[in-house]
Parts: structure tokens; C-alpha cells; sequence
């Protein structure tokens, strides 16, 4: 079983509790912002492909299998840019009433997703040698994966903290003798 490392502080001396909350609310704010601008370009996109499809006289069937496969991507999106709002409000939520239960979605999304990251990351560092040229993509992927692991790391070291407090503060809670 592999441990994850836990820091003690974050952010220019912030505390693990602050760093938290700056993060889950810059993960709530760009949740809604992204849910917004999908919802303002599914607009565009959709009024810009109806008007091009009939421009080159395609078929009605093959008209409303086009406008059907967008409006299926968009619902796509919009359930995913919702369920990501929510994840992030559980976690600012969390935060701020000390409950472990609701930072764990969280914390299990945003770890398989810097883990697919850093995949991603190492992949494409060796195509870098096999193709030449992609060495720019990997500069350009490793420091949002690099912020997204120390994110983790800080909101992973307040969760583990508020989970030990919670066990050792629980009059209900026995340890195995």
C-alpha cells in the first residue's frame, strides 16, 4: 500500500484549513464558470451548425442526426460541469464544517485525475523520443499537472487531519485492542 505524503502547512505559511478553502473555492467558481460558457457556446455552436447543415442542403434524417448527436454532447457536458460543481461545493462544505465525508468525493476524482496527469505526462515524455517534436507538449502539460498534484496534496493533508481529530474527538470510537 502506497502512502501519500502529507504537508504540514501550504501557500506562503497558510495554514492546511486556508489553503483548502482558497482552493475549493477556486474549484467552485471555476466549476459555474465553466458551466456557464459550455451552456453560452452550445448556444453559438448549435445556431452556427443548423445555419452551415442547411446551407449545403443535407437531408432532414441526416439534419436531425447531426443536431441530435450535439444536443447529446451538450447534455454530456452540462451533467459533467454539474457534477463537478457539486463535487467542489461538497468540498468547500466540508471544509468549512470539519467533515471528512463530504472532502472524499473530492479528494477520490481529484486523485485519479493527477494520477491520469502524470500518465499522461510520462507518455508523452517518451513519444517526445519516438516522434520528436512533443518534448513542447510535455513542458506545456507538466506544470498544470504539477499544480493540480500539490492542490491534492494540501486538501489530502487537511482531509487526514480533520479524519485523525474526528476518530481521536469520538466518544463512540474504539480502537482494535
Amino acid at each position: 500500500m502506497v502512502t501519500i505524503p502529507r504537508l504540514r502547512q501550504s501557500f506562503c505559511g497558510c495554514t492546511l484549513e486556508t489553503s483548502s478553502m482558497i482552493i475549493a473555492w477556486l474549484g467552485v467558481l471555476g466549476s459555474a464558470f465553466q458551466l456557464l460558457l459550455g451552456a453560452c457556446l452550445f448556444g453559438v455552436f448549435y445556431d452556427y451548425m443548423c445555419d452551415e447543415m442547411i446551407k449545403k442542403d443535407m437531408s432532414d434524417q441526416q439534419l436531425e442526426t447531426a443536431m441530435l448527436s450535439i444536443r447529446v454532447s451538450a447534455a454530456v457536458m452540462f451533467v459533467i460541469y454539474s457534477a463537478s460543481l457539486a463535487i467542489d461545493t461538497m468540498l468547500l462544505v466540508g471544509i468549512h464544517k470539519k467533515n471528512h465525508c463530504l472532502m472524499t468525493p473530492w479528494i477520490i476524482l481529484c486523485g485519479a485525475g493527477c494520477a491520469l496527469g502524470m500518465l499522461a505526462v510520462v507518455i508523452t515524455f517518451f513519444a517526445a523520443f519516438v516522434y520528436g517534436g512533443l518534448l513542447v507538449i510535455v513542458f506545456l502539460l507538466g506544470p498544470p499537472v504539477a499544480f493540480g498534484v500539490y492542490c491534492f496534496l494540501v486538501v489530502y493533508s487537511y482531509y487526514a487531519q480533520i479524519k485523525e481529530e474526528r476518530l481521536m474527538n469520538d466518544v463512540r470510537f474504539k480502537p482494535l485492542e
